[in-house]
């Protein structure tokens, strides 16, 4: 398996929280696009897990994934993205744009644009 460098981590009004799975430390995100054009803003697509502990729940709201409502109740959600080996941030501004999608080899996912905060 390769190794996932790239951590994403999330504002939560207190502390940055990385983007890991529950009860674990292993990286939640799947893959990682990042764009940098000159004259416009850093562009970064990040598809994270969101697997449900439980998904035949018939409660809404334990059957979804653990980043739902992260990402959902939070309008520009502050996003930073380190490499995991030598701690260099390199990207920081914001959630835009976020997609819940069911993935037929990955179940449930977010699809999450970003952009820095040249916008």
């Amino acid at each position: 398996m390769a190794l996932r460098r790239a951590i994403a981590s999330y504002w939560n009004g207190s502390a940055w929280v990385d983007i890991v799975n529950a009860g674990t430390t292993e990286n939640a995100v799947i893959s990682l696009e990042y764009d940098d054009t000159i004259v416009s803003p850093t562009l970064v697509s990040i598809r994270i897990s969101n697997k449900s502990t439980n998904p035949l729940s018939g409660n809404a709201s334990t059957a979804r994934g653990q980043f739902t409502n992260v990402f959902a109740t939070t309008d520009f959600l502050p996003i930073k993205i380190r490499d995991s080996e030598s701690q260099l941030i390199f990207f920081y501004g914001v959630a835009y744009d976020v997609k819940e999608v069911w993935d037929g080899a990955m179940g449930m996912v977010l699809d999450v644009l970003c952009y820095d905060y040249s916008v």
